[in-house]
């Protein structure tokens, strides 16, 4: 198996919300594995005005061929109206551990 992996950085508004999504995600067989980071920091501008808020981060490994799925159902699902959700495609990284998202995902 040769298939291009993708990884989806997500904000969500905590870890409950993120393991929700990455159960779900998995379950539905779109997500192969998560990884939840609980608890940072974010800022950004909205309706001009700088927000802080605590988040939690959603990093979703799967096949991109399963992406496009992927994306869409996470925004059925998240709470928020616009949520973050970015695509990266994986160059290169540890052979056996591509293999196994392909035969997984």
């Amino acid at each position: 198996l040769d298939l291009e992996i993708k990884v989806l950085y997500i904000t969500a508004r905590d870890k409950s919300e993120a393991a929700f999504i990455a159960k779900d995600t998995i379950e539905s067989n779109l997500a192969v594995c998560a990884n939840i980071f609980d608890q940072i920091e974010s800022k950004y501008m909205w309706n001009n005005r700088i927000k802080t808020e605590k988040e939690s981060i959603l990093i979703l490994k799967c096949t991109s061929t399963k992406c496009e799925k992927l994306i869409n159902r996470i925004k059925k699902i998240h709470s928020y109206d616009l949520p973050c959700i970015l695509e990266f495609t994986v160059e290169n990284g540890n052979k056996e551990f591509i293999d196994w998202v392909n035969r997984n995902g």
